[in-house]
């Protein structure tokens, strides 16, 4: 086919991509830009809205899509395609916010670029709206996204512009991006509004921040099926705080949306709800970047998972959860791994940490023999006063009772006694206060011995330092431990290279029957984007999908299975090494953490034993004086 531009007939290259409208060419002699060539002809309004393109084309809509920068003319003068930038690296945004191919695509990414990728995105629609552009078909199929978080919007033929009065409508329109109140209508006559962009931007950052969950993806409630289309028609966001309202549920193992801010989590909720069609407007692209340049300086790094990055405002990592159940969010970002830490150099350091040990306090000299107090010997010298009356009344008494009894001495007796052992019972009250005093003193000074011994504290400090050496042995043995592991892949690497085959193939690229975009979104939304990822068990856990729906999957699943052929001299797939060295990565990023924090862990409380030991010193030892007075006095008394 020839094809003329504005500098004369274009040489088609390689066929880089086809579509049902067109096919994208390099091109023989730029490999800055690249051909469209439409398959059949354009409509009379399309090649009028194509021929306006070009003169609306700035230096900031440039950097930010890939807009139609000189049209093709056929040798009969018609429109044929257009001329545009190439893309170079980037990618479908889809693959970037789908855990699984991000892993493959997009190895170091981690939340970080995907609240990047939300920010530039969001600027992108900004600029277009200030310059009365819509995207209108909005989709992840029309986002293209470069390994340093920058985006270019394609498709751009489809745009609704205006231009010398007149507005060229986008004529299609994707469904589970469609807001609510066009869906069901006609696109050819229905002119779109920013408000109408809004609906989809809102959509592509919750999918980039939700791990692509689709908004409107949930377990209905009420009766009958609830897919996306419908969900979105009827105002059901499944992830509403107004669950009465909505009916909805999210599915199982979703990050709840103010885990990404409860300033973007408010935006999501204005964007979904009913009055976003009506009174009160969606959020605007600039109120996104707003939010999202607000969260990109408000991130922090999980401290259990170096991959993980989440809202700083997050009491736990939103990520970590949803890991537990075995799937991989993120792969090693840059800067995962602690690197230059002198870990033999810190454990040198722990181990010239002496234990504080159990010391039992002494006084630094003899005590020399102590007097009884004055105020003890005159108690003493008291007490025996009243002793000896005490003695004397008896034997008065004694007599006197006797006398007067005759023949019941006996019993006259046993009554002086008894009164005699009352009366010198009542002089103990002398006694009492030095006794009270010693047995305080002497509780007083167990306490405190025992505070000063800290034995709790050397058995917690030697119980450290056995836990703290296993840890640095565990971070000596990562190479062993990363070897052994990577044996056993190599011993079970037809098992690896089946499972990586099945994982290969996504379901949203396959043509499955009876399974359309609504429905993928709805898989992939309950955590199922691939063949690998197909059991029956886990489709019928999908709202929606029955026995039948199930059946056409497992058949495709089998399909997939069927052609595999193993290679035995293959190695060892690369996903497979990824993941194991992602692994290692965040261990020893843990294991060093915790070494790191060794030196102070055992010094600390090692020297806190010996701070009070040291406050403690004088009160040890005028606690002691105070007892042996008190011992002294008591024993005076005694």
């Amino acid at each position: 086919m020839t094809l003329n531009g504005r500098n004369g007939p274009i040489r088609l290259g390689d066929l880089l991509g086809k579509g049902g409208e067109g096919a994208v060419y390099a091109l023989a002699d730029d490999p800055h830009s690249v051909a469209k060539v439409y398959l059949a002809d354009i409509t009379r309004e399309r090649t009028e809205k194509l021929a306006a393109m070009p003169g609306l084309l700035t230096k900031e809509i440039a950097a930010l899509t890939a807009w139609p920068k000189d049209v093709l003319y056929k040798p009969d003068g018609r429109i044929g395609g257009f001329l545009m930038d190439r893309m170079g690296s980037s990618k479908d945004i889809h693959t970037l916010y789908s855990p699984k191919s991000r892993l493959a695509e997009f190895p170091h990414a981690d939340w970080r670029l995907l609240v990047r990728v939300s920010l530039n995105l969001s600027r992108a629609f900004h600029i277009l709206h200030q310059s009365g552009c819509l995207v209108a078909d909005v989709n992840h199929g029309g986002i293209r996204v470069a390994p340093d978080g920058t985006v270019r919007i394609i498709d751009c033929d489809s745009f609704q512009i205006s231009s010398q009065g007149k507005t060229y409508l986008c004529e299609v329109g994707t469904d589970q991006f469609t807001p609510p109140e066009l869906q069901q209508k006609s696109f050819k006559q229905t002119p779109r509004t920013a408000n109408h962009d809004n609906f989809g931007l809102a959509i592509l950052i919750f999918q980039l921040l939700q791990m692509g969950r689709h908004p409107f993806a949930g377990r209905y409630r009420g009766t009958g099926e609830m897919p996306i289309p419908k969900a979105i028609g009827e105002f059901r966001y499944a992830y509403s705080g107004q669950v009465s309202l909505t009916q909805m549920e999210p599915p199982p193992y979703t990050a709840s949306p103010h885990s990404a801010s409860p300033g973007i989590a408010a935006l999501w909720e204005r964007a979904f709800s009913r009055e976003g069609s009506n009174s009160q407007p969606r959020p605007t692209a600039a109120e996104w970047v707003a939010e999202l340049s607000s969260l990109e300086k408000s991130l922090a790094q999980c401290a259990i998972n170096p991959t993980h990055y989440h809202f700083r405002g997050n009491a736990n990592c939103p990520w970590c959860p949803i890991e537990s159940i075995g799937v991989i969010l993120f792969g090693i970002a840059t800067g995962t791994t602690t690197g230059g830490a002198d870990i033999p150099g810190i454990w040198q350091q722990v181990l010239t940490i002496p234990n504080p040990g159990v010391v039992y306090w002494a006084p630094a000299t003899a005590h020399a023999p102590v007097k009884p107090s004055p105020q003890a010997t005159a108690a003493r010298k008291k007490r025996t006063e009243r002793r000896s009356i005490a003695v004397l009344a008896g034997v008065l008494l004694f007599f006197g009772l006797a006398f007067i009894s005759g023949s019941l001495w006996f019993l006259w007796l046993i009554i002086a006694t008894g009164v005699g052992f009352a009366i010198a019972y009542l002089t103990t009250d002398s006694l009492k206060p030095f006794s009270e005093t010693h047995d305080s003193l002497d509780a007083q000074m167990t306490a405190l011995v025992a505070d000063y011994a800290a034995k709790p504290e050397a058995e917690t400090f030697e119980i450290q330092r056995s836990q703290l050496t296993r840890t640095f042995w565990e971070w000596e043995n990562l190479p062993d431990e990363r070897k052994r592991r990577y044996d056993q892949l190599v011993k079970d690497r037809e098992q690896h290279a089946l499972r990586a085959h099945l994982d290969s193939h996504l379901i949203a690229k396959a043509s499955i029957p009876n399974i359309g975009p609504g429905r993928k979104d709805m898989l992939e939304s309950y955590g199922i984007e691939t063949a690998l990822d197909l059991n029956v068990p886990a489709i019928l856990q999908v709202p929606g999908f029955g026995n039948s729906l199930a059946a056409d999957l497992m058949h495709w699943r089998h399909q997939i299975e069927q052609q595999f052929r193993f290679n035995p001299a293959a190695e060892v797939d690369r996903a497979e090494v990824l993941a194991l060295d992602r692994a290692i990565a965040i261990k020893r990023a843990d294991l060093e953490r915790k070494l790191r924090a060794a030196p102070a862990l055992l010094n600390e409380p090692r020297q806190s034993v010996l701070n009070r030991r040291t406050s403690l010193e004088a009160s040890l030892q005028q606690l002691s004086e105070a007892l042996h007075q008190a011992k002294a006095d008591l024993d005076a008394l005694k």
